[in-house]
């Protein structure tokens, strides 16, 4: 199944911020250890943090990054995840997207 991810957009920002902030134990240093890896292996650690920790805001933000409803999101192959990631990395200032994303999720101080 292909899908189409739109571009990121202002209120990704915030969804992911929301996603990070919830994580915690495993999850919070699997992410703060992610300083020297790639793009790709930040935002796989985000998805599998977000689906662990923060699954229903995971699903809405990987839902809309499609065009679907979190319902119709979950009732795709699991790829789709996948082709959603792979997208997102080829669009450009990821690395900063990620990085203002957490920094804003640190300021949110892991509020729910």
């Amino acid at each position: 199944m292909t899908v189409k991810v739109r571009s990121l957009c202002v209120n990704d920002l915030f969804s992911v911020a929301k996603i990070i902030s919830k994580a915690t134990g495993e999850g919070l240093k699997a992410l703060a250890d992610m300083q020297e890896t790639s793009e790709k292996e930040v935002g796989m650690a985000i998805i599998a943090v977000g689906l662990a920790q923060a699954e229903d805001e995971t699903k809405a933000w990987l839902a809309d990054m499609i065009g679907k409803t979190p319902e119709e999101f979950g009732g795709m192959p699991p790829t789709v995840a996948l082709d959603i990631v792979e997208q997102l990395m080829e669009q450009e200032d990821l690395q900063a997207f990620f990085t203002r994303a957490s920094a804003l999720a640190g300021k949110m101080g892991g509020k729910k």
